[in-house]
């Protein structure tokens, strides 16, 4: 995750602030991008019935734009107070179900009607190995976690993971570089104007370093 020094002037905090132009170059590609994403999603929840509109299981296992995480982070369907949970066949002996109160508890937990179990929003978004020797993630991040009966043992070990604690970190600062508006770093990094502008920032920099040397 990239932070406010990436768009600064190598050598000093100065921060390059990008031109007009690809402002709103960024929020006119932010706003056709999104209402493509919308217009995606509302097809997906066409398709399979009864899912509801930002479900984290229409976002799990493949590549988001910066919108689609924004959403995953900041919109995503929450089950109402009078939600009627499933009883999942492994759990028709117990009669245990998802209970309501896990998701105040862990401000992280998301919970997909689609897949019919729980998810970390942030290790969904953000994380991409972890646990013991760098194994491959699954439950909470790739797939739906299901085992109710040691549901609140299962959320407070991911809290206490190193790569939750990470994805947690990068998913604020998203927020924060996605609500200022700042054009995406590769955007950025790809854009002639922007490289150009770059390099005259660093020129006059150094002119300005070389002046007070001498």
């Amino acid at each position: 995750m990239f932070t406010v020094s990436d768009y600064c002037v190598p050598g000093s905090s100065k921060y390059i602030e990008p031109s007009n132009n690809l402002k709103r170059k960024h929020e006119h590609v932010n706003q056709s991008e999104n209402e493509t994403i919308q217009n995606n999603l509302e097809c997906a929840v066409n398709v399979v019935p009864s899912v509801p509109k930002n479900d984290i299981g229409l976002f799990i296992s493949r590549s988001l734009s910066d919108v689609e995480k924004h959403i995953v982070l900041t919109n995503l369907w929450s089950p109402p107070l009078n939600y009627l949970y499933p009883l999942l066949e492994q759990h028709t002996k117990r009669k245990i179900k998802f209970q309501h109160h896990w998701l105040g508890k862990f401000n992280w937990l998301c919970y997909s009607e689609k897949l019919q179990g729980a998810f970390c929003k942030y290790c969904a978004v953000f994380a991409r190995s972890g646990g013991v020797g760098n194994q491959t993630l699954s439950s909470l991040v790739t797939t739906a976690c299901q085992n109710w009966k040691n549901a609140l043992k299962v959320f407070e070990n991911h809290s206490n993971n190193d790569y939750h604690k990470t994805s947690v970190l990068k998913g604020e600062n998203f927020i924060q570089l996605f609500s200022s508006n700042k054009p995406n770093i590769v955007e950025i990094l790809d854009s002639e104007m922007y490289t150009n502008f770059v390099l005259i920032n660093i020129c006059t920099y150094r002119l300005m370093h070389n002046a007070h040397a001498t």
